[in-house]
């Protein structure tokens, strides 16, 4: 089994840090700097009184540093690379937990039916540490999730999010022509102050209606949890970013891959947009890349 690779990768000098040494460096800085709880208020946060607690941890154990290189395939990914690819002794396999998710609020989607699953959607707020010229800055991320495909859109990033922000993001969530929540009739979200009471008015406005999840109970979002989990595991807690520009063009790509390249153990293992070319079974199989080989796709050319 050949791989092609268009960016063949760098020869470590032996002179520079390593990648683990960098990154448990700028893990130490942020886990010194950020140490306060949840604010209550948007204005707390604005203020810098109290910040949204989220550790980062300070070290990084064998299995972290695998993930570093390409050792392990998903089987998830094979689907695309016909049998050829999975023959014994091959690639090893890393085991997914992310279907236990799905499974917890199957009982959900029957309930409510596939036509009622079509009109969820949810959202939740991440934060991202990034360096800039005056030091750490926290940066705080609001995304949608559309609960029957998975689909995401990133809603809005900042560093100062305030009251305008948020009912400006309202507006283009509900957007006539290209809003997110077109067609929605709920949104779910927790209790964070930053959903503040003029987003839930825009919202309502349009005719999405606001559910508001009790407090202390991320299970009840789970898709959107999973969501935060999996950006920071597979791109962001592998990162050293500086400014906010880096940070939208990172998960602008990261948003990419999520769609059109990543397989998703609760959609079946499949794809959320799969390419509609056929594939070339006698093609090699090749490699595409994204953040310097951080995120990596798996595929025969098409025919």
């Amino acid at each position: 089994m050949s791989i092609h690779s268009a960016n063949p990768e760098p020869i470590a000098d032996p002179d520079e840090p390593s990648l683990d040494s960098v990154l448990f460096a700028s893990s130490a800085s942020i886990c010194g700097e950020w140490k306060s709880a949840r604010p209550g208020t948007v204005d707390d946060f604005v203020a810098g009184q109290s910040t949204l607690g989220q550790s980062v941890s300070t070290s990084f154990n064998a299995n972290d540093r695998k993930r570093f290189g390409i050792k392990y395939l998903k089987i998830g990914k094979l689907r695309r690379l016909p049998e050829s690819a999975s023959h014994a002794g091959g690639p090893q396999f890393e085991s997914g937990r992310a279907h236990h998710i799905f499974n917890e609020l199957q009982y959900v989607h029957r309930l409510l039916g596939q036509a009622h699953w079509e009109v969820l959607a949810a959202a939740d707020f991440f934060t991202v540490e990034s360096w800039t010229r005056t030091g750490l800055v926290r940066v705080v991320v609001l995304f949608a999730i559309e609960l029957s495909t998975w689909r995401v859109e990133i809603a809005g990033i900042s560093s100062q999010p305030k009251g305008v922000w948020m009912t400006q993001i309202g507006r283009n969530l509900t957007d006539a022509e290209d809003g997110f929540l077109v067609g929605k009739r709920f949104l779910i979200h927790d209790r964070d102050p930053l959903f503040t009471a003029e987003f839930r008015e825009t919202l309502v406005a349009a005719g999405v209606r606001v559910v508001r999840l009790p407090a202390r109970s991320p299970n009840l979002n789970a898709y959107a949890e999973r969501f935060v989990r999996t950006i920071k595991e597979s791109c962001l807690d592998r990162m050293i970013l500086f400014g906010e520009q880096s940070l939208r063009r990172v998960t602008r790509e990261f948003l990419v891959h999520y769609h059109r390249e990543r397989n998703h153990q609760g959609l079946d293992n499949q794809l959320i947009f799969p390419s509609p070319a056929d594939t070339d079974l006698a093609a090699p199989i090749e490699r595409r890349q994204r953040l310097g080989g951080m995120l990596n796709y798996y595929y025969r050319r098409a025919a």
